[in-house]
């Protein structure tokens, strides 16, 4: 990022921060492990589809593209090739090795039916539990679902906080 761009648009190129919901928490992910500099990545309720291959769960992902639940896109086919042929690249627990030592703040909701915890969050989580590090790091689960209705206040709160911890 130029120092001419910084000062035009106000941008302070020390505290970018990456945040994103659902498939939006994917593609901060992925962006963020991949470009030096990030501050901090915030996952909310994230989308891992690499989770949805498998021949018994693919139906799943299907109808969620179609119903455009997840998102609006050029079809669920589509989105299906590029998870395919970006499976090890976009997988959550593969970006392990280049986000152990990244500020992470995930928010999970308990009965989110559309992004499991123990399936969207958990692989990746468990490893970076057990890894020691001086980052940020913070799994937050809501009584909620996918939108964290009910527990959106609490959500900002707890964004704001990890912010004022990492953020110079």
């Amino acid at each position: 990022m130029s120092d001419e761009f910084c000062r035009k648009y106000n941008v302070d190129a020390g505290n970018i921060v990456l945040l994103g919901h659902s498939m939006g928490a994917n593609t901060a992910l992925n962006a963020g492990k991949n470009i030096p500099g990030v501050r901090g990545l915030i996952l909310i309720a994230p989308f891992d589809p690499t989770r949805y291959l498998c021949e018994e769960k693919r139906r799943y992902l299907t109808d969620l593209l179609e119903e455009g639940r997840i998102l609006q896109s050029d079809g669920a086919e589509y989105i299906f090739r590029d998870v395919e042929q970006h499976r090890d690249q976009m997988s959550f627990e593969n970006a392990f090795g280049k986000v152990k030592d990244q500020n992470i703040l995930c928010l999970a909701g308990k009965y989110d039916s559309c992004a499991p915890i123990s399936e969207m969050v958990q692989p990746l989580w468990d490893r970076l539990a057990a890894h020691s590090t001086q980052a940020v790091q913070r799994l937050k689960i809501y009584p909620a679902e996918h939108g964290l209705l009910g527990c959106r206040i609490s959500a900002i709160e707890e964004i704001a906080g990890f912010l004022a911890r990492i953020c110079r």
